[in-house]
């Protein structure tokens, strides 16, 4: 094998780790139909910090540079409230998960789409 053809797969590997996932999607509330626009999203996985983002005012978020293939905890807040952690799995790439809050006097709870 040639060196040439040798660097040709390392660099491919540095280019394009398959050690990260990013997670993304929308966030709208169940009763309105709209935007969850200022809802936190929380995110904790077993081999790195948490991480948190902001919903935008389209109700989009993204979380990046996640541990790839593992089970993580997702969480929302929408102050004061948060709703309870739920298992999703970060997989590799990107991974598009939309979330449906539903809001009540006493809890948040989300439902993942």
């Amino acid at each position: 094998m040639t060196m040439k053809k040798a660097i040709i797969p390392f660099l491919l590997a540095v280019a394009f780790p398959s050690s990260a996932a990013d997670l993304y999607g929308r966030v709208w509330t169940a009763q309105s139909a709209a935007p969850a626009a200022g809802a936190v999203v929380h995110i904790a996985c077993p081999t790195a910090q948490p991480q948190q983002t902001t919903v935008d005012q389209y109700g989009r978020y993204r979380l990046t540079k996640l541990p790839a293939k593992q089970n993580c905890q997702l969480s929302v807040e929408v102050s004061p409230q948060q709703t309870a952690p739920v298992t999703v799995y970060s997989g590799s790439g990107s991974k598009d998960i939309n979330i449906e809050l539903y809001k009540t006097p006493d809890a948040l709870t989300l439902l993942l789409r």
